[in-house]
């Protein structure tokens, strides 16, 4: 038998709270964001400024137009540690402050592996699993059973569980790639990757608009797309000998994955149940560089201008059976709290950004020590007021430092370390645009005013990253290599 209520706030407020359930979390499938970095060890060491100069399996990942410039043969395989920084002190309208959440999550480490083959002096083809534009994400801002984190020994609900618990998303991009010489002064490039995305995040539900935690409802979503295209095409020139100009643009397809909800709580004896398929979308967008290289056989500069075009990811949006219910048989005026919203919306607010990276490499010691350094500098990726733990985009500055050691004939071993630098940013509470999730909203409780938001406060990040790479070539490239300065 199905009960009904007459609206009052007090008799509505245990109907609520049974039901607070009704919001998703979102995947944190960044195009940016604090973990975003270069790949690949040279790379890191040299700050990204890799497209008009890079060769073999460094081609595959920043410039598929030269992957014929690396010898006969070229096998890289190396792998990134992130040790990523995030800080959140949260602040209400009304004063209230809360403990401080950091990122307790481990080190994330990025692995990739390519082969190159150069068919002649005039065509390359390559193969290799890279990964995402802006790697993975590996957030953890309290216990992921309950959401808690610890204060002085007791463990307290988390500051930032309305938007973000545990973001643990893997990517990886399967990538074919062909350049051909038009010229011996002309190359051109293609490449496609067939991305596969794991999106997997926890949150929590209160149960109505500033309910404390006790009635919240745990909010998982797990999900995967086994096909997110990545298509990329490149032009390198040598108008000179030493000079090198590079472009090379980069589009992603929308993420789409399949996914599944699972809810659980305490409230009215406690419940757990699974809603399965759940889609989620969100947009990636393209990126565009061009870059300008002069080299010397003992050393080279570069000089790469990115523009990114994320501002496509303004919102994420989970889309959920018509027929998904839960397993609570209360209404309010008439209105059934069991069925879940046809869709949310989890506004992300992405912006364009611009991308400024200059390295270079120097021969230390011919045919066997090369050391680099480099520097990058990212704009703000979004919209201050939406600015939460996991849509945390601010302005960077990296400081890179790397080199290169000839241990074999046909194996180098490569070295890389960033230090990513980002400002404080705060969010007015007054201004912030964070939603608290809530439960179903009946009258007079769906009124605007009501709604509370949580990402007011401070958020302060950064992060360090370690790459080491090894390239496997013949040993007839050696030469080639000191003039390309790796």
């Amino acid at each position: 038998m199905r009960t009904r209520f007459t609206y009052t706030p007090r008799r509505s407020l245990g109907a609520l709270l049974l039901a607070g359930l009704l919001s998703i979390p979102a995947p944190s499938a960044h195009a940016g964001g604090v973990e975003a970095t270069v790949a690949g060890a040279r790379g890191v060491g040299r700050g990204g400024a890799m497209a008009a100069s890079a060769t073999g399996f460094d081609a595959l990942r920043y410039n598929p137009a030269r992957l014929h410039l690396g010898g006969a043969w070229n096998v890289g395989l190396d792998a990134q540690m992130h040790f990523i920084d995030v800080c959140f002190d949260r602040l209400d309208t009304d004063g209230r402050t809360y403990p401080t959440v950091c990122n307790s999550a481990p080190p994330l480490v990025v692995p990739q592996l390519g082969v190159t083959i150069a068919i002649g002096d005039r065509v390359g083809l390559g193969f290799g699993i890279l990964p995402p534009p802006s790697g993975t994400s590996l957030f953890e801002f309290g216990d992921d059973q309950d959401g808690t984190i610890l204060v002085d020994g007791q463990p307290v609900a988390s500051p930032s569980r309305y938007a973000n618990v545990i973001t643990d998303n893997t990517g990886l991009f399967p990538t074919l790639a062909l350049s051909a010489s038009l010229h011996e002064r002309v190359r051109m490039g293609f490449s496609f990757g067939a991305g596969v995305f794991m999106v997997n995040s926890i949150s929590y539900t209160a149960g109505l608009p500033g309910a404390g935690p006790s009635f919240d409802t745990r909010t998982a979503l797990s999900g995967r797309d086994l096909f997110v295209p990545r298509v990329g095409l490149a032009l390198d020139v040598t108008p000179i000998d030493g000079l090198n100009v590079s472009w090379v643009t980069h589009y992603t397809a929308d993420l789409n994955a399949e996914a599944a909800l699972f809810l659980s709580g305490e409230t009215g004896g406690g419940y757990s149940v699974r809603v399965n398929d759940v889609s989620v979308n969100q947009p990636f967008g393209w990126e565009s560089t061009v870059a300008v290289r002069y080299a010397q056989p003992r050393f080279d500069v570069e000089l790469d201008l990115m523009y990114q075009g994320h501002a496509a990811t303004q919102r994420t949006t989970v889309d959920i059976p018509d027929d998904a219910v839960l397993p609570i048989d209360v209404s309010i005026n008439g209105e059934p709290l069991g069925a879940l919203p046809d869709e949310r919306y989890v506004e992300r607010r992405w912006k364009n950004q611009f991308v400024l990276r200059a390295g270079g490499d120097a021969l230390v010691v011919p045919e066997r020590l090369w050391v680099r350094a480099g520097f990058t500098f990212e704009s703000n990726g979004n919209q201050q007021a939406y600015t939460s733990v996991e849509n945390f985009l601010a302005r960077r500055i990296g400081i890179h430092l790397g080199a290169s050691v000839q241990v074999h004939p046909v194996l180098q071993v490569s070295l890389g370390y960033s230090r990513v630098f980002q400002p404080d940013v705060t969010v007015d509470p007054q201004d912030a645009r964070v939603p608290q999730a809530t439960a179903s909203r009946p009258p007079p409780l769906d009124d605007p005013d009501r709604t509370v938001y949580v990402n007011g406060g401070t958020y302060r990040g950064g992060m360090h990253v370690l790459a080491l790479g090894l390239t496997f070539q013949p040993a007839a490239a050696a030469p080639a290599r000191a003039q390309e300065a790796p």
